[in-house]
């Protein structure tokens, strides 16, 4: 979640994100992978990130 509360991602069981974007649903869907409190993103149209997990908060660049 940004401070402003413009994004949501759902992570799933099975290493699927759903990632709402300032209101707009499926924004950017994916994979993700959990090492320790490293989290890497890789979206369905091929880009990649990484972000570092916080206590129950993400925080990815660009975010």
């Amino acid at each position: 979640m940004t401070r402003t509360g413009l994004l949501r991602q759902e992570l799933t069981a099975d290493g699927r994100y759903d990632e709402t974007r300032g209101g707009r649903t499926h924004a950017h869907q994916g994979r993700f992978w959990i090492d320790g409190d490293r989290v890497d993103y890789l979206d369905d149209l091929g880009f990649r990130r990484t972000g570092v997990s916080r206590a129950t908060n993400c925080t990815t660049p660009g975010t």
